[in-house]
């Protein structure tokens, strides 16, 4: 039975939703969507709440839709008689295309169950891996120019799991997945049939099976969230670059470089055999036997040890590890190491994690002029996209910027990045210093300076 979503029944003389209320609302596939959602067993809760959850749900598919059409506007990709060069794909094309057999798999299964609400569920984490994984590091693959041959392999391999999706989800959302058929893959491929109704199910595309490679991205995509929640317990956003990322691993994650460095915003990584490599050792007094040798200096001692610079201090732990006399600044004599304790601690700068069983992985945190720099531009670019966006202009838009600071650090990071940033926001020119006629003009801060950003059409 459907029950409110609070748990309490409906009653024709009380609290109901009348069908049509519901379909005007919330929308007819929504209501499709709920239904299908709910396991056989239980009753099935249904409201306006649960209605809004839902398509939160679904705009992460129609998202996918979007963005590859905002593109594909642009480049009008057609794969009528098209075949992917398969060694010039990258590792996330043949995840994504591992992942949809991957998808095709589980939903043919549970369609053959009549389990309509483990697909729903299936369908939720294919949505999700595709956005926050595969358009969030491919994105930029559709916007340059330059390299047609890779921007089509990523328009095929988005396109092959975006029509796997719709062709999976069209008995349960039959106006979405027809709107999306129609608008995006008649387009591309114009001998598709006349409707997603008339299409046969999916088959798993040959080629891409999955070699591993699942299995592999979730571990990397697992370093990136741990790399990313050590940036958040010490305050480092991603904009702001850092020099190394240590990984103390027995997996081979060559092939994800790329992706892991440009998620985390790092500059290299370095694999490490051994976790001790980012600790440093130093000498504390071991009260119980230096009491007996050294009677009053027992806390001279300490206080020499606490005082010892990193040089002196790895001289000592040296000597104390090979087992010879120790010499410390302030005393005449070398004593026995037995007097000593080796202890450890992590470098200064360098902060760590666990990342599944086995692996560590650690940041170093130590800010450079450099790196500082370049956080603000990135920040800087951040802004100029936001603005770009608020003027309403195309994606396409070739535009003018104008950056003014009365912060002589900011203006110097910009000058030296013109460039840079010119490309970035497909920029004729970026002035700096300089007043244009502005379509939009706004102020904004950066760390605690702050920045006026004007733009106008080029």
């Amino acid at each position: 039975s459907v029950i409110q979503e609070n748990g309490e029944k409906f009653s024709k003389t009380g609290y109901m939703i009348r069908f049509d209320e519901a379909a005007e609302k919330i929308g007819a596939d929504t209501v499709r969507y709920l239904y299908a959602g709910g396991p056989v067993a239980n009753d099935v809760r249904f409201g306006f709440g649960l209605g809004d959850e839902a398509r939160r749900k679904l705009l992460s598919y129609w998202n996918i839709y979007t963005f590859f059409e905002t593109y594909a506007r642009i480049d009008k990709p057609n794969f009528e008689g098209y075949t992917p060069d398969k060694s010039a794909m990258t590792v996330t094309d043949k995840w994504l295309l591992a992942r949809t057999n991957d998808f095709i798999a589980k939903a043919t299964a549970q369609m053959d169950d009549y389990k309509a609400y483990n697909l729903v569920k299936e369908f939720e984490i294919f949505t999700d891996d595709i956005s926050n994984w595969y358009i969030r590091t491919n994105r930029r693959r559709f916007w340059k120019t330059g390299d047609e041959k890779d921007k089509m392999i990523a328009y095929w391999t988005l396109f092959k799991a975006l029509e796997a999706c719709t062709k999976v989800m069209a008995p349960i959302l039959p106006f979405m997945t027809e709107s999306i058929w129609q608008n995006l893959v008649r387009r591309v491929l114009p001998t598709a049939e006349l409707s997603v109704h008339l299409s046969d199910w999916p088959e798993a595309l040959e080629g891409f099976e999955d070699d591993g490679i699942i299995a592999k991205t979730a571990f990397a995509r697992d370093i990136i969230a741990t790399a990313m929640r050590l940036r958040n317990e010490h305050q480092l956003k991603v904009r702001q670059p850092l020099a190394k990322l240590f990984v103390c691993s027995d997996a081979d994650l060559k092939v994800f470089e790329k992706n892991i460095l440009d998620e985390l915003n790092i500059k290299a990584i370095e694999y490490i055999d051994d976790v001790n490599v980012l600790n440093d050792s130093y000498l504390t007094v071991n009260f119980k036997v230096a009491g007996a040798v050294l009677k009053q200096n027992v806390n001279k001692m300490k206080q020499a040890l606490e005082a010892a610079s990193a040089e002196k201090m790895a001289e000592y732990t040296a000597k104390a590890k090979a087992g010879e006399a120790v010499l410390v600044e302030g005393f005449d004599e070398a004593y026995d190491p037995s007097i000593f304790t080796v202890m450890s601690k992590t470098k200064a700068g360098i902060v760590s994690a666990e990342c599944g069983e086995g692996t560590v992985i650690a940041l170093d945190v130590v800010l450079t002029d450099e790196l500082i720099k370049e956080g603000a531009v990135r920040d800087i670019i951040r802004q100029c996209q936001l603005i770009r966006k608020e003027a309403g202009y195309e994606v396409e838009q070739r535009v003018v910027m104008a950056i003014a600071s009365a912060d002589e650090f900011t203006v110097n990071c910009v000058k030296e990045s013109v460039d840079h940033m010119a490309a970035e926001l497909l920029a004729d020119a970026v002035l700096v210093g300089e007043t244009i006629e502005a379509d939009l003009t706004k102020t904004v801060a950066i760390g605690d300076k702050e920045v006026t950003i004007s733009v106008k059409k080029a």
